[in-house]
């Protein structure tokens, strides 16, 4: 077990952007954190450790909104919620920057069921970017010349990170 010490020094050294910030900053960050999400103080703390960069983005701002698309866009209460504690690195995600990744989805033929599916499997997509021409790159050559589907690599999203030629 670690003092509340120990994960506070092993998150700032994880990100060390979090030196600029004051204690008071980054408490005040962590008590957003905790509120937005409905945490308790050690579940608070145990996401932060584990993703120290949500505190370097404005959780007040960016969080609640990107929550609320995420329950319309699965068509359940508390999804947002449960897909950023299941991969909290979504949490740095705006609103947008995870529609804009849905209509790339989209416009390469998935239903918006399919796209839930893929989202409850794998809520990582949704942290990619997309739409970027490098990822985009990669979606035209995994459905023109890889052997495998587009439904592949999305069951493995850490494929994507990966140069289209280390992947060939």
């Amino acid at each position: 077990f670690r003092s509340p010490v120990q994960q506070v020094v092993r998150m700032t050294l994880a990100t060390p952007t979090l030196f600029r910030a004051s204690a008071t900053a980054l408490s005040d960050k962590l008590a957003a954190l905790e509120e937005v999400l409905d945490l308790d103080a050690a579940a608070g703390v145990q996401l932060a450790v584990g993703q120290p960069t949500l505190l370097t983005v404005d959780i007040k701002a960016r969080l609640p909104p990107l929550l609320r698309f995420l329950d319309e866009y699965m068509e359940e209460e508390g999804a947002g919620r449960r897909l950023v504690l299941m991969q909290p690195v979504l949490g740095r995600r705006t609103a947008a920057a995870v529609e804009r990744n849905i209509g790339s989805l989209a416009a390469r033929g998935y239903s918006q069921q399919q796209i839930q599916q893929i989202i409850n499997k794998q809520p990582i997509t949704l942290a990619l970017d997309l739409d970027s021409p490098l990822q985009r790159q990669k979606l035209d050559w995994i459905e023109r010349v890889s052997p495998w589907t587009l439904d592949d690599f999305l069951a493995t999203p850490t494929y994507f990170l990966y140069t289209t030629r280390r992947l060939a």
